[in-house]
């Protein structure tokens, strides 16, 4: 008999009557596993070392490093790219507006970059001399829909988006992070597209490991 065929006929089975000790059995292994829980939360509290604190406290930080840079794409542009001399210029309008102790205009320097890049998407979709698909032409009107409303929409798309330039100077770096119920992440193939025709370099994202690195006395 099938698994569905099982659950079918148990369905369908009247419900079987208790038996006189049943009651007694589930109450004994209620109270048993209270018993077990209060045993475990007024067990004695260990205290660790600083070492050992530090050690599990890197660890948890690791995790959480590796989980951003799984989640997290990067590109490398060129310094005359005008995409991420476009993305600059964002970042640079967001600083313009800037005031210590009050709220920007504008929201996180992320929503701006965010806002900047969905923009340059839309208007390269469908212009002349470029062929569109359907799915491109159907992200087109989801980001316009998007942009028509308050910036708070944007943010609650983009968990992180970032764009600045390398210690050298000569590169432009590109960070994006979509909230894992974004809707752009149903168009993630035709973003990296985009970025990548800009032209871009598609990096693979390392997790930061300075505090680990600190935390070994290593510079």
């Amino acid at each position: 008999m099938s698994l569905l065929e099982r659950l079918a006929a148990a369905q369908q089975s009247p419900p079987r009557k208790k038996a006189a000790g049943d009651e007694s059995s589930v109450s004994s292994a209620s109270q048993q596993q209270q018993q077990q829980q209060q045993q475990q939360h007024s067990g004695k509290i260990v205290e660790l070392s600083n070492a050992e604190l530090t050690r599990g406290f890197l660890a948890h930080d690791n995790m959480l490093r590796e989980l951003e840079a799984c989640t997290t794409a990067a590109w490398k542009l060129g310094a005359d790219c005008a995409l991420g001399n476009t993305l600059l210029s964002a970042v640079q309008v967001w600083k313009a507006d800037l005031k210590p102790g009050k709220p920007h205009p504008f929201g996180a320097c992320s929503t701006v970059v965010a806002t900047c890049l969905l923009q340059e998407i839309s208007e390269k979709i469908g212009k002349a001399g470029t062929q569109a698909g359907p799915k491109d032409l159907e992200l087109k009107e989801c980001i316009q829909k998007l942009l028509s409303q308050e910036s708070a929409a944007v943010a609650r798309e983009f968990s992180h988006c970032s764009a600045r330039k390398t210690k050298k100077g000569d590169d432009i770096i590109l960070e994006m992070r979509l909230h894992a119920h974004s809707f752009l992440r149903n168009y993630v193939f035709i973003i990296d597209a985009f970025v990548e025709a800009a032209p871009a370099e598609r990096l693979g994202k390392k997790p930061a490991q300075g505090l680990a690195r600190k935390a070994n006395g290593k510079k």
